[in-house]
């Protein structure tokens, strides 16, 4: 059994491994002169490629669509694609080019042809182009041809699924909706996993909410183990669950969202998932400041305790609340976000041992943690910016100016800091004191409680309201009743750490 994560999309490895795409593409588009199935490897290299191109790896720290993306473009075996360039190039230089309309020879090397999804016209050409080679050119060029088609088989495998995820490929019997999606997963012996993957890409893509219900309960359900890891197969259908059920994490249920982050966040942190920018998303979204000191607690807590393993490489699994436990032990509470974490990894990848390219996934891990715990992992009181961290508006000098030309910009603003309950009280207690129930001010209050509500919904209250007893507007001071974690972290199973 292979254990697989992502291997750390650096801006070096991500170009390096457009560059293979490109140079693979090229040396085929030569020798083949397109004369490919539009379902083949060399189709989906080309799609790939194209689209990789206009990605920037700073976009996956941040859109889940585009780490996607990433994660599957990065199943494609860096080994495997250098090979077939190499034995490309070889065939190109030894003359065996593709040529139109020549009369075919067909040789020992046919049943190669024949395994790169090639035309009829591609192999024939290609055969015809061999057939003209001398008989030591010839010995060669069957020899790099065997060794092209097995490296394209070896390959073909898992593109052929990747493709179908990233939904550049289809099969003739489409899986149209979930009925039919699990009722061929229930006959695993027929089953047919294109479909199925160009299904659940479709679902990702679309957000789909029926297959997300069902994504959740078989997550919430199952823990990972190592028959995941065994095949391509469940390799890839792991990854498509953990980013369904990531990409809508923000809506999920408190309980649930603690169980993800108990018994999943891990996995999908290894596989590429924007975890950092969704718990920040999440935290953003607390309409109390005591509330999100009790999430991230919380959301610490879970990783402080979970019984995730690691890795399935060795023995005796490690798993990320001993891990996370033995750093802080070791640290003794200093440096905690320095090297001090450095270290701490590379001890444990050496000792363990583990393989060294978890070692970014394990640091983003402890920094993660670390956050959480400190309640720092994203700033309340104000919103970021390219200028820093910026404050408030002043809600005072707001009343003084005509609301029709603040508004688009007051939207915005409302939209970008998402804090309901904290900017309510901000102008209520600006507007307090002031004679904001006067003409021109009153309209503009009342047109700023509207927008207010608008964006936010009515479960916050509006900023104003009307009292029948004093026939009069006033100011709505009331908190809506908040609700916290600690009851979702009540109901998570988490145990204790052996």
């Amino acid at each position: 059994m292979k254990q697989f994560f992502l291997s750390y999309p650096t801006e070096e490895f991500w170009n390096a491994q457009i560059r293979r795409m490109s140079d693979c593409a090229l040396q085929a588009r030569a020798l083949f002169q397109g004369a490919w199935l539009s379902a083949s490897l060399w189709q989906w290299l080309i799609s790939i490629e194209e689209e990789a191109r206009s990605f920037s790896l700073e976009d996956r720290e941040k859109n889940i669509d585009h780490a996607f993306f990433v994660t599957m473009a990065g199943q494609l075996d860096s080994d495997l694609v250098d090979e077939m360039t190499r034995q490309l190039t070889t065939l190109a230089r030894l003359g065996a080019r593709l040529r139109v309309g020549a009369p075919a020879v067909i040789g020992p090397g046919k049943e190669d042809l024949t395994r790169l999804d090639l035309t009829d016209d591609g192999i024939a050409g290609v055969a015809a182009a061999m057939g003209s080679l001398s008989s030591d050119a010839r010995s060669d060029a069957d020899k790099a041809l065997a060794r092209l088609a097995d490296a394209y088989d070896e390959l073909a495998v898992i593109a052929e699924l990747a493709a179908a995820a990233l939904l550049y490929h289809r099969t003739e019997r489409p899986l149209v909706n979930l009925a039919a999606f699990l009722k061929a997963l229930n006959t695993p012996a027929t089953m047919d996993w294109v479909a199925g993957f160009r299904f659940l890409g479709q679902a990702f893509v679309g957000r789909d909410a029926d297959t997300g219900q069902w994504t959740l309960r078989t997550l919430l359900t199952n823990d990972v183990d190592k028959s995941f890891f065994e095949t391509a197969v469940m390799r890839l259908y792991l990854m498509l669950l953990l980013y369904i059920v990531w990409s809508n994490f923000v809506s999920l249920r408190p309980e649930d969202k603690a169980y993800m982050v108990g018994r999943h966040l891990w996995w999908a942190l290894s596989f590429g998932v924007p975890v950092e920018q969704l718990l920040k998303n999440d935290l953003a979204a607390e309409p109390l400041l005591s509330d999100y000191i009790v999430r991230s607690g919380t959301y610490a807590e879970l990783l402080f305790r979970s019984r995730t393993p690691i890795s399935f490489q060795q023995e005796h699994s490690l798993v990320v609340g001993s891990f996370i436990q033995g750093y802080l032990s070791s640290a003794k509470e200093k440096d905690l976000d320095g090297y001090a974490q450095l270290q701490y990894v590379d001890d444990r990848v050496k000792t363990i041992p583990l393989d060294v390219g978890l070692k970014p996934w394990l640091l983003k891990l402890l920094s993660l943690y670390l956050h959480l715990r400190e309640c720092n992992l994203i700033n309340y009181r104000g919103y970021l910016s390219e200028g820093g961290v910026d404050t408030w508006m002043d809600w005072k000098k707001v009343l003084d100016r005509p609301f029709e030309s603040q508004s688009s910009g007051i939207q915005e603003y409302f939209e970008t800091i998402q804090r309901p309950i904290m900017m309510k009280m901000q102008i209520v207690n600006a507007m307090d004191g002031l004679a904001w129930n006067r003409e021109p001010y009153l309209a503009r209050v009342l047109q700023l409680s509207e927008l207010y509500e608008s964006v936010y919904g009515e479960q916050y209250g509006s900023i104003v309201f009307f009292d029948e007893e004093s026939s009069s507007f006033q100011l709505n001071k009331k908190y809506p009743k908040p609700w916290n974690m600690t009851r979702a972290y009540q109901l998570y199973p988490a145990g204790p750490i052996d």
